[in-house]
C-alpha cells in the first residue's frame, strides 16, 4: 500500500501506473487523480509505519523502501520484508524481496544454460554487481538448491544441484559460530554432495563430470576436516586435551 498525494489516501499498487508507483509520495498521484486532473496536495510528511530490516535506517520523511522487481514496500505472499545485503547504497536502492529474487534468478538462469558464469546471477546483485552477504546469501544459495533440484533432479548427473550446493555450503562455513545449527546444516550438505560425487566418479560420463567431481569432493573433505576440528577444540577446552 501506498499513499496517492493527491487524494491522501492509501491504496494497493494496481490503483497505480508503474511509473507513478515508484515516485515520492509526495510527487505520487493514482491512476483516477490522473484521469481526474487532481493536483498534488502539499501535506506534512510522516514517518511510514512498517519499518524494514536493513542495512540502512528508514529516517523521518523517508518512505519504507519497495522490492526493486514487484515494486512493492508490503511483505510478500510469505510474510518476508525487503532486504538488503550488497553493496547498494541510499535510502532505497537494492532492497527486494527474497522470493522476486529467487523466481528472477531462476528464469536468468534457465534462459542461459549455456553460460558458464550462469551461476552469478544466485550471488551476485544485478543492480551493483557485487556479491551477496551473510544470511542474505545463505538464504538465497538455499532457495538456488530449491530451483535446481525442481529443474534437474530427472537428470542422470546432479552437477548443477552440486554446484548449488557448494554455493550453501561455501556460505555456511563462513557463518559456523556461533549457531550450533549452522555446522550440522554444513556436515550434512558435505555428506549429500559426497553421495553424488560418489555416483557421478562411478560412472565416468565424462572428463568434464568427473573433474568437477573431485573438484568438489575436495572441497567437502576440506569443510567436514574443518568442521570436525572447530570440535575437538571445542572439546579441549571443556574437558582439557585428551591423551
Amino acid at each position: 500500500m501506498k499513499e496517492c498525494a493527491a487524494c491522501n489516501t492509501e491504496l494497493s499498487q494496481d490503483k497505480f501506473s508503474k511509473k507513478q508507483w515508484k515516485l515520492k509520495q509526495h510527487e505520487r498521484r493514482c491512476k483516477d487523480c490522473i484521469d481526474n486532473n487532481n493536483e498534488v496536495q502539499l501535506i506534512k510528511k510522516h514517518t511510514p509505519t512498517s519499518l524494514v530490516k536493513s542495512n540502512t535506517a528508514v529516517n523521518d520523511g523517508e518512505e519504507a523502501p519497495s522490492c526493486y522487481i514487484c515494486l512493492d514496500d508490503e511483505p510478500d505472499a510469505s510474510g518476508c520484508e525487503v532486504r538488503r545485503d550488497c553493496s547498494c547504497r541510499g535510502p532505497t536502492a537494492g532492497f527486494v524481496h527474497l522470493s522476486c529474487l529467487a523466481k528472477y534468478a531462476e528464469e536468468k538462469f534457465m534462459s542461459n544454460l549455456n553460460d558458464r558464469y550462469r551461476d552469478n546471477v544466485w550471488k551476485h546483485c544485478p543492480t551493483c554487481k557485487h556479491e551477496y552477504q551473510n544470511n542474505f546469501a545463505l538464504d538465497l544459495s538455499r532457495l538456488f538448491v530449491s530451483c535446481m533440484k525442481r529443474n534437474f533432479m530427472t537428470q542422470p548427473f546432479n552437477i548443477n544441484i552440486i554446484r548449488a550446493q557448494i554455493t550453501v555450503l561455501e556460505n555456511l562455513m563462513l557463518k559456523i559460530n556461533p549457531d550450533e545449527r549452522q555446522p550440522e546444516e554444513a556436515k550434512q550438505v558435505a555428506n549429500d554432495i559426497l553421495r553424488k560425487v560418489r555416483r557421478m566418479k562411478l560412472k565416468e560420463h565424462s572428463y568434464y563430470y568427473t573433474n568437477s567431481a573431485y573438484v568438489y569432493e575436495s572441497y567437502s573433505y576440506e569443510c567436514l576436516g574443518h568442521i570436525c576440528q572447530k570440535e575437538a577444540v571445542k572439546v579441549c577446552i571443556m574437558y582439557g586435551p585428551m591423551i
